[in-house]
Formats: structure tokens, sequence, C-alpha cells
């Protein structure tokens, strides 16, 4: 790294330069200043966003946005929870560490896989550029950081440099699920007509179960008066997680309904009068992202609510000529049979203390991806209309890293 680099940090999206559209222009929408205005603006309780910009001389050559959330060792999902001992030693001992203890993401935890880091690779080493982001972002955050994520960054070699740097690879990460959305495609029916026969008859009977679930989008103001219900189904979903970093609530999505308008909807559904889930997404120019959902067990036993919610997300994406589903990354197989495909991305975790890094190096090794098997639900031409059977024998989990 050259050492006339100069890493500046702010925390006001309001400040960035206008260098820093140039620079991230094309790399994805976390980085984009629109964007980290709404999140800054509606940021959980305790968070902070921070922005990272590397300059030489008067080029800007590099852009980060980093996340500082309050890191909670006791609500780290299944995953966490059923791996090895040294795993709950790591957690116990950042607990006892560190005061008050925050995890540091490159990137922001709305966004499952967004890039959170772009840079001109002719100028300066990624790897190297990241990395004195990062210590440069703790130190001016001025809190006791329990761990440091850098997720979906897009380096030249892969990451095999911050690995050399001695950040850890964690292999264990759930890819994110996308459908793709075929132009051919005007409705539902075209959509459904696409799939395999076997997932065809599986979305019409869903829809048939969940005939009398009742939809109600919200505004702000009702998002509030919601917000218990909300919070409450919310909580039910979190409980069952693979991973969680943060815990959102209604109030979170009330400012960005606020802020978004018509670009944000959410969906409470109700079941026989009763509230019984709801769903958050985000109407993007490129993708409808969904944001959040809360399901109740009894209803979605009854009516396949989580499935119709998933229905509802590709009907409304199909609605707005949207190209893209952004599914997030939990329940894999059930999002792979309404069409969605995994797609994978590395994540490197460090922290600053060296034992502790030692041991999350240790854990890190040991935690093991959830087995899941993906569905092929599209036949290989979609705009055929054939009612055929589906090669539906499980395969390898070839997306898992």
């Amino acid at each position: 790294m050259s050492r006339s680099l100069r890493i500046e940090v702010l925390e006001d999206p309001g400040r960035l330069p206008g260098a820093w559209d140039a620079r991230v222009h094309g790399a994805g929408p976390l980085l984009q200043r629109r964007t980290l205005s709404v999140l800054d603006a509606a940021a959980l309780p305790g968070t902070r966003l921070l922005y990272a910009l590397a300059w030489i001389g008067e080029m800007l050559v590099a852009a980060g946005v980093f996340h500082l959330v309050p890191f909670e060792p006791g609500r780290t999902g299944r995953t966490v929870a059923a791996s090895p001992w040294l795993t709950g030693a790591f957690l116990r001992l950042t607990g006892v560490l560190g005061r008050t203890p925050n995890l540091l993401l490159c990137g922001h935890w709305l966004h499952t896989d967004a890039q959170g880091f772009v840079c001109d690779v002719s100028s300066v080493d990624p790897a190297a550029t990241l990395d004195a982001m990062v210590g440069k972002v703790r130190r001016h955050a001025g809190r006791s950081v329990a761990l440091e994520v850098v997720k979906g960054v897009d380096l030249p070699d892969g990451g095999t440099s911050l690995s050399a740097r001695g950040h850890h690879r964690v292999d264990a990460a759930q890819p994110t699920m996308r459908v793709h959305v075929d132009p051919r495609w005007r409705d539902w029916e075209d959509y459904v007509g696409a799939m395999h026969k076997k997932y065809r008859q599986r979305a019409r009977a869903a829809r048939r179960r969940g005939a009398g679930l009742e939809r109600e989008r919200l505004d702000a103001q009702q998002i509030g008066r919601h917000a218990e219900v909300i919070d409450r189904l919310l909580d039910a979903v979190l409980e069952n997680a693979e991973v969680v970093l943060t815990t959102p609530r209604a109030g979170t999505l009330a400012a960005l309904k606020r802020l978004l308008g018509s670009e944000l909807e959410v969906v409470l559904y109700r079941h026989e009068g009763k509230a019984v889930g709801f769903s958050a997404c985000w109407l993007r120019e490129d993708a409808l992202q969904a944001l959040l959902v809360g399901v109740d067990a009894d209803a979605n036993r009854d009516a396949k609510l989580y499935q119709n919610i998933l229905y509802d997300f590709v009907e409304r994406a199909l609605e707005a000529r949207l190209p893209v589903v952004e599914l997030g990354r939990t329940a894999l197989e059930i999002k792979s049979a309404v069409g969605a495909e995994p797609s994978s991305f590395p994540i490197w975790v460090h922290h600053p203390n060296p034992l502790l890094h030692w041991l999350l190096g240790l854990a890190a090794a040991r935690v093991r991806p959830t087995g899941w098997t993906p569905r092929r639900a599209f036949r290989d031409e979609p705009s055929e209309r054939r009612d055929i059977e589906g090669d539906l024998t499980p395969v390898e989990n070839r997306w898992t890293p």
C-alpha cells in the first residue's frame, strides 16, 4: 500500500464528497448515497454507520461503508449455538474482555451480501487498503469491537490476500437466494407455467390453502400501531434463525417507511381475523429486496403462510417489472422451491485482541454449513409450457462456499 494513502472517516452521509459518487458508480445499491442516507436516518438504536474514504492526493481510490452494531454473545443464532465448545468459549470471553462489545461490519446488516467496499485496483492493494480502513474505522469509533466482519467484498484474488493478512475465512455462510425473473413472464400464470409440474402444483396448492389470508398494506403510522404484534412475529422467526447479527424492531420499519414511501411495502397478514404475519420489501430500481418477515407457526402450518409470502414477493416483482427478487439467506430449500437460486459470498472475520483472534480462528474452522437440498423449480426452457416432471433427485449442495 502506498505511503501517501490517507484514510478519512465520516459519519454524516451528507458530507460525502462528489468523488464518492464517482468511485462507487455501478458498485451496487448499498454504496450509493441515497441508500446510505436512508439507512443512516433509520438506524437501529445503538448502531452507527461510518464511511471510510482512501485518498492519494486529491484522488479518491477507495470507499467503504461500515456498520457498528451492539454484539449480543447470547443471541447469535442456531448455527453458532450448535457449534463446538470453542465457539461458546470465544463468545463468553468476548463478553468478559469487551466492555459493551460491538460488531464492526463492512457492509450493512440489512443488505445480506451487498458490496460494502470498492477501490481502484490499479492504484492500491485492495486487501491492504481494506485492512487499513477497518483499523481506522475501529479507532475512530472509540468503542470496544468484539468482531470485525468483511462480507461479500469483491477482491481480485478471491480474498486470499485477506487471509494472508490474518483474517479468518468462514465457510459456513448461507448463500443469498434470488429469483431471476424471466422477461417473458407477464404475470403469475406465466411464472408458475414455467415450473416443473411438481412445483407448479405446489404453488397452486399453497395459494388454495392460503385463500383465507387477508392482506393489509401499512403506512408508517399503522406500523407503529401494530408494533407489538410485528415485534412478536419477528422474534418468533429470529429464535429459529441460523445467524442473528441484530434485532430489528417495528420502529425501524416505520422510520424506513416514512423515508421511502411507496418504495417500501409492509404487509400485515390476518387469518380468521387474527394478525398472523407480516412482510417488508424494498422496491428498488433494480430488484425487489425482501427485508423482514414475521410468521406465526400455527398459521404457517394451516395456511402455508411463509410460502404465500414468498409467492407474494415474486408476484409483486412481476407487477413492478423488476428483474430480480432478493430473498435473503434463510429457509434455503423452500426458497429454491419457488425458483430462487443460491449465490455464495465469502466472509472473513478478525478480532483485534490476539488471544481472542487465535481462538476465533479455531472456532471458525469448526463451524459447518447447514445441509440443505437445492430444488430446481423451473424447466430448462422457461418459454416452454409443457407438463413434464422435473428431475427431483437430491443433488450435492454445490453452492455452499
